[in-house]
């Protein structure tokens, strides 16, 4: 049999389990939203290196002079200069 105080401890803990339900919820959301965050700027990061990259290539296929050798041979000579 249960009596009023039984009823309310009830309903108290049921309260506090809901209240830290939301806790955790928002602390989850917060986590999600950092990594998120994380996310984009790796995502960025790589975008930006892989721009580097290309050019930086670009730039050797530029520098390279292509030349005829006496035995009618591509002979490729790279110029690298000084980054």
């Amino acid at each position: 049999m249960y009596t009023d105080d039984d009823d309310e401890f009830d309903e108290r803990m049921e309260n506090s389990r809901k209240k830290m339900l939301r806790d955790e919820i928002r602390c989850l959301e917060l986590t999600l939203a950092k990594r998120k965050a994380q996310l984009r700027e790796a995502d960025r990061l790589l975008k930006e290196c892989n721009t580097d990259l290309k050019c930086a290539r670009d730039e050797v296929s530029m520098d390279g002079l292509v030349s005829y050798s006496s035995m009618g041979m591509f002979v490729v000579v790279l110029c690298c200069s000084d980054v």
